[in-house]
């Protein structure tokens, strides 16, 4: 692959990320309005603030089109194969988090200037945040990339577990504490040995 045509990549992934983002909060702001309508009763607000049903929509949402964006743009249209396509999966999704981060910013006065004045706990989540959707995207790569199942669920079966790592993610994040920083460490370098395990154990063949 010449310069030229990687830096062309390159381009359209990040393009790619942009869409797929704003994909993913137009669908979870509509539902978050319909539910608030119908409870009557601000939900987005009370989502975020405890573990409901919304956090856990919120990253199958997420990682729904993140892998719409991994499986069926950058394998499909892209045509990127083996090695390469697992770094276009790492890619995307590190650029995923940093554009969540960056929404989040700009969105919030108050978190922008605890971001500013370096305040710890804002900083481990934001790092946290980026890492989770590079790793959910990185095991797309990985399970798309080895997987050689037919069967009329192989896409349920290879988002399924990013889905259930970022609902995770989402429980452990809202509690604070020491402890709960720990598991959320712990629980991703786990989930980031399991898909380098599984890309060494195939590595000839994606070589």
């Amino acid at each position: 692959m010449t310069y030229k045509n990687k830096m062309k990549n390159i381009i359209k992934i990040i393009f790619l990320a942009i869409v797929s983002v704003a994909l993913a909060i137009v669908i979870e702001q509509l539902v978050a309005a319909m539910a608030s309508a119908f409870w009557q009763r601000e939900i987005v607000l009370e989502s975020y603030m405890h573990f409901t049903w919304f956090l856990a929509f919120s990253a199958t949402i997420e990682e729904i089109s993140k892998y719409w964006a991994v499986y069926f743009v950058i394998r499909n249209k892209f045509g990127l194969q083996k090695i390469r396509f697992v770094l276009a999966s790492l890619f995307l999704g590190t650029l995923w988090g940093v554009l969540e981060i960056g929404l989040v910013l700009t969105a919030d006065q108050k978190i922008f200037s605890a971001f500013r004045s370096g305040n710890p706990e804002v900083i481990f989540s934001f790092a946290t945040v980026i890492a989770l959707h590079a790793l959910t995207a990185f095991l797309m790569g990985v399970f798309i990339s080895t997987n050689t199942s037919s069967s009329k669920l192989k896409h349920f079966k290879i988002v399924l577990f990013p889905i259930l790592l970022h609902m995770l993610f989402n429980f452990l994040i809202v509690q604070k504490g020491d402890f709960t920083n720990f598991l959320v460490v712990a629980t991703l370098a786990i989930a980031f040995l399991i898909g380098l395990a599984i890309l060494a154990f195939n590595f000839k063949k994606l070589a």
